[in-house]
């Protein structure tokens, strides 16, 4: 039966800590080709993705419980009257929060053309053209 073994388990921990191959070497007195290859050992490549999974989801639990907080920031800001770029900021990402995002969408105009001799002298000339049709919707 395989098994994490106390030093693999470390280094996970390390890992996610943000801690770097060297230093977890030398904190388990391992060469970092050691710690190479443990990383690729197939338990603990699924251990490292299941705690990284669980901190994701730690994280995104921690964010939902205080989401009312950062609308209320959001909205302070907002309606902060000292910075114009910063109130900008606050009542677009509000607006787009509460209508959707506007995306760009290119007009398709282009014409075809079989002459390719012409296809890098015009290329600048043709993406000029396509930036200047693209609208926001």
């Amino acid at each position: 039966m395989d098994v994490i073994t106390v030093d693999k388990d470390r280094m996970i921990d390390m890992l996610l800590s943000g801690i770097n191959i060297t230093e977890i070497a030398e904190t388990l007195k391992v060469s970092r080709q050691t710690i190479y290859a443990w990383k690729k050992e197939t338990l603990v490549e699924a251990e490292l993705e299941r705690r990284r999974q669980q901190l994701k989801k730690t994280a995104q639990n921690k964010i939902e419980n205080n989401v009312c907080s950062y609308i209320d920031n959001m909205i302070e800001l907002a309606n902060q009257k000292t910075d114009n770029r910063t109130r900008y900021s606050a009542n677009k990402f509000l607006i787009e929060h509460a209508l959707g995002i506007a995306s760009a969408r290119k007009e398709d105009n282009l014409k075809a053309s079989d002459d390719d001799s012409n296809k890098d002298k015009n290329e600048i000339k043709e993406d000029i053209t396509n930036i200047k049709n693209f609208q926001v919707v």
